[in-house]
């Protein structure tokens, strides 16, 4: 048995939609904070063999931090990483997930830099990317000379290739 048309019951719900998971920017925060400390306690653990020096094998620790992801983050808070998104969008939230957004870039990015993480698998996750764009064309549409100096210029030779580039030589 269905509900009559042009019922009205949906007016007696006590809130429409589920309630968010954080209320305030402030709660969103702690939590972010929390899954950075968990991660920094954790730190990834490999065991290499090595031979000592009176001839047995052994196994060497090396501890290693445990990179801040965004998957690992929302894992953490339980939450999806589109209800992330979500969070994102809303004003009073802006701050925040810029915050723990800039914040998961630099430790991977330091990381990567101090050699703790694979440096191509890093660049690849920040998207960055050292690229030449070989579809720039010249005056009137031809093609560009372009000179690539194997040693460093002097101040004078670069303003000649300048002006012998701007000049369409």
């Amino acid at each position: 048995m269905s509900a009559p048309k042009g019922n009205q019951y949906w007016k007696k719900r006590s809130s429409h939609g589920r309630s968010p998971i954080f209320a305030n920017k402030e709660e969103l925060l702690n939590a972010c904070i929390e899954y950075f400390e968990h991660a920094d306690a954790n730190p990834l653990i490999t065991y290499k063999p090595y031979v000592n020096k009176d001839g047995e094998v052994c196994q060497m620790e090396t501890v290693h931090p445990r990179p801040y992801t965004f998957e690992g983050l929302t894992v953490f808070l339980d939450i999806s990483e589109d209800c992330f998104r979500e969070y994102e969008k809303r004003q009073d939230f802006i701050g925040v997930c810029k915050q723990v957004r800039q914040t998961i870039r630099d430790q991977k990015l330091s990381g990567a830099i101090a050699g703790f993480y694979n440096h191509a698998i890093v660049a690849r996750d920040l998207k960055l990317r050292d690229t030449i764009d070989a579809n720039v064309g010249g005056q009137e549409g031809n093609p560009l000379n372009i000179k690539l100096a194997a040693r460093e210029m002097t101040p004078e030779e670069a303003i000649a290739q300048y002006n012998e580039f701007m000049q369409g030589k």
